[in-house]
């Protein structure tokens, strides 16, 4: 049965007086605003923080990439240098001189100053009986290949240097990496 004009009219005033009745209510109104704060809020939020989650995971990948490649740089520039440990410390010293004399008296190996960089001891004085390392960066690789094969005639000769150690310059990440592959 088909609704006259007048019927269509009545329900017409009855709707725009429901929907007036709705949005004069300010609870209503209110709830309803909350509501679609809240979900704008948790959208906005969402891709904020996926764009922030993606943004930090790829400075974390940069930032792992960097400290290896920094890593790297710094074991190449120590690709000339060997540690030696087990020498005695003493104030005011010659250290060029005792590892010169190390060299020559007992590994029989010609080092002589202009094939030496840089030699230092490792870390500050102290007044105590401590046996700091030695830095040794020579001027060629070739020069640490030759300590490094005959560093065995340090071992167990009752000398002075019997304790003395001649090891390679290396990063503790890849002291950790070769110890890893011994076993």
């Amino acid at each position: 049965m088909p609704f006259t004009q007048s019927q269509i009219l009545d329900i017409k005033a009855l709707f725009k007086e429901g929907v007036k009745d709705i949005f004069e209510n300010t609870k209503f109104v209110g709830h309803i605003t909350n509501l679609i704060a809240k979900s704008i809020d948790k959208k906005f939020d969402n891709r904020y923080s996926k764009n922030l989650y993606c943004e930090m995971c790829g400075t974390k990948r940069e930032n792992m990439m960097l400290k290896s490649r920094i890593n790297k740089m710094e074991q190449y520039t120590r690709r000339n240098s060997v540690r030696i440990f087990g020498i005695p410390d003493k104030y005011d010293e010659n250290i060029q001189a005792i590892v010169l004399n190390l060299c020559k008296d007992k590994l029989n190996v010609d080092l002589t100053a202009p094939r030496i960089d840089r030699v230092h001891r490792i870390g500050p004085w102290r007044t105590q009986e401590k046996k700091r390392g030695i830095i040794l960066k020579l001027t060629n690789h070739w020069y640490k290949e030759i300590l490094l094969r005959n560093r065995y005639k340090l071992k167990g000769r009752g000398h002075e240097y019997s304790p003395v150690k001649i090891l390679h310059n290396l990063d503790a990440i890849y002291i950790n990496i070769r110890n890893k592959n011994v076993v």
